[in-house]
C-alpha cells in the first residue's frame, strides 16, 4: 500500500502547485511599510474623534499595532495643540459644584458614583492619547506604556458603561466636570509638568470622588 500513498501524495503536490499559481490574489493589503501606522497621526485623529466607540477602537488598533511593530514614528512632525478633544454632545460638562449629587441609598445614587468614575476613565483615554500626540521625539517606552495605559484605561470605561446600562442609565445621563483636561492644557508645554500633575494629582485623586462621595461610600456599605 505504500505506492498508493505516494501516488496520492504526488497528485496532492501537484494540485496545490496549480492552485498557487491561479488563485486569485488576497482582497487584504499585505504587510507593506504603506500599511504602517503613524503613531503621531493616528493619536491626534483618535483624540479628535467625538465618537465614544470609534475613539475607544482607534486607541486599541493603535495598541494593538504598536505591539506587533505596525507602528512607525515620525520623523517630521509638526505638533498642534489640541486645546478641546473629541467628546459627544453629552455629557453636559458644568463647574464641579454644580455636578449631580444622590445618596448612595438609590439606584440613581449608585449610578451617579458610577457614572463619576466612567467620567475620569473617559477623559484619562483623551490624556493618555494627547501625551502621545503632543509629546514628540521621546524613547519608544514612553509612548508603548502610554498606549498600554490608554487601552486599560478603554477597557475600564467599557466596564463602567455596561454597569451603567444594567442600572437603566447611559453616559451623558449625568452631568461631569472638565477638571483633568483643564489641568493637562495648563501643562501643555511640559511633559514633565504634565506627567507628574495630572495623573498623580486630580486623576489619582479621583477628580469627582471628592470627600462628599466618599462619606457616601461609607455610609452606603
Amino acid at each position: 500500500m505504500n505506492w498508493l500513498w505516494i501516488v496520492l501524495l504526488s497528485i496532492w503536490q501537484d494540485w496545490l502547485f496549480i492552485w498557487l499559481l491561479n488563485k486569485p490574489p488576497s482582497p487584504f493589503p499585505r504587510h507593506q511599510s504603506s500599511c504602517f501606522m503613524r503613531l503621531y497621526e493616528q493619536a491626534g485623529q483618535a483624540l479628535l474623534c467625538r465618537d465614544i466607540d470609534a475613539k475607544l477602537a482607534q486607541t486599541d488598533a493603535l495598541h494593538r499595532g504598536w505591539r506587533l511593530g505596525r507602528v512607525e514614528l515620525e520623523d517630521d512632525c509638526s505638533v498642534h495643540p489640541v486645546d478641546n478633544p473629541g467628546r459627544p454632545e453629552r455629557p453636559l460638562l458644568v463647574h464641579p459644584s454644580k455636578v449631580e449629587r444622590r445618596k448612595l441609598g438609590s439606584v440613581e445614587g449608585r449610578a451617579v458614583l458610577i457614572y463619576d468614575i466612567a467620567h475620569i476613565e473617559f477623559n484619562a483615554v483623551n490624556l493618555v492619547l494627547d501625551a502621545v500626540h503632543r509629546f514628540r521625539g521621546l524613547p519608544p517606552d514612553y509612548y508603548g506604556d502610554w498606549l498600554r495605559v490608554a487601552q486599560e484605561e478603554a477597557s475600564h470605561f467599557r466596564l463602567l458603561r455596561s454597569r451603567l446600562t444594567a442600572l437603566g442609565f447611559q453616559y451623558g445621563d449625568f452631568t461631569a466636570h472638565d477638571g483633568l483636561w483643564a489641568m493637562a492644557v495648563k501643562t501643555a508645554d511640559d511633559p514633565l509638568a504634565q506627567m507628574a500633575l495630572v495623573p498623580r494629582i486630580p486623576e489619582a485623586r479621583g477628580a469627582q470622588c471628592d470627600a462628599w462621595h466618599q462619606g457616601q461610600v461609607t455610609q452606603g456599605g
